[in-house]
């Protein structure tokens, strides 16, 4: 039989449990402290949208997380490097495995 079974859905379900009682009882205490309630919300909210969109992207076009690696990439360049801007500019990974 293929798919989980009731052990596992009930481990699954324990797990998510005692992550949210973490999250709600560690995590979350200092900002929403800081911030309020009103703004951890929507802060949260903004990184779901950002989440979802980022895997929507990822599912569209096949060479997104080169791009957002690259994103990611671009502000840790540092004003010490001395490479020349065409060195510096990303080039794409051959894929050893094509004909």
């Amino acid at each position: 039989m293929a798919g989980w079974g009731a052990d596992a859905v009930s481990y699954a379900v324990i797990a998510v449990g005692v992550t949210d009682v973490c999250v709600q009882g560690i995590v979350l205490e200092r900002p929403v402290k800081v911030l309020g309630d009103a703004r951890v919300l929507a802060l949260g909210l903004g990184l779901v949208v950002l989440a979802l969109a980022t895997m929507a992207l990822t599912a569209i076009h096949p060479s997104a997380p080169a791009f957002i690696d690259r994103c990611g990439r671009r502000g840790v360049t540092r004003a010490s490097d001395n490479r020349t801007r065409q060195e510096r500019k990303w080039r794409p990974r051959l894929d050893p495995h094509a004909t």
